[in-house]
């Protein structure tokens, strides 16, 4: 029972300390994810006057998006107490190998003949297409059904 007792008493005396930082930290962490999300609706909204193809604007708003993200996580981590200097090498060492997983399995990813928007026929089906991922292409036929089919990577 003692044991209990200490531990408790620890853990009481850790949340005295460092308890008003830590809610701090995810009061900012929590007001940072909404306004990045508020600021990337605002964006998406700005630039499609300008960008009239989706998948740029897709691709613009959400590589923003992550680096929001990562502002507000990094925010959040030094409001805690972490390292200044350790948040800012780990998020380098992080973005450097996002790069790098990209350079490497760009090769693997599938190069279309078709984009979002188009309207195409595969074996029995016709149809617009609504999504294409690495693993299928999402197809809306025009009776109002949606198909599943395989991206093929040859």
């Amino acid at each position: 029972m003692d044991g209990q007792t200490e531990k408790l008493r620890v853990f009481l005396d850790l949340m005295v300390t460092n308890g008003p930082r830590m809610l701090i930290g995810l009061a900012f962490l929590f007001a940072g994810v909404l306004l990045s999300k508020w600021l990337m609706k605002k964006l998406k909204a700005r630039l499609s006057g300008f960008i009239k193809n989706p998948a740029t604007l897709s691709v613009i708003v959400n590589t923003v998006g992550v680096l929001l993200y990562a502002v507000v996580v990094a925010g959040a981590l030094i409001q805690v107490g972490a390292n200044p200097a350790r948040v800012i090498a780990f998020m380098m060492f992080l973005s450097v190998g996002l790069v790098g997983v990209v350079i490497v399995f760009r090769p693997l990813l599938p190069n279309l003949p078709f984009k979002v928007g188009d309207v195409i026929k595969t074996g029995t089906l016709l149809g617009k297409v609504e999504a294409t991922t690495i693993l299928n292409t999402r197809l809306r036929t025009f009776d109002g059904k949606t198909f599943l089919c395989p991206t093929k990577v040859s």
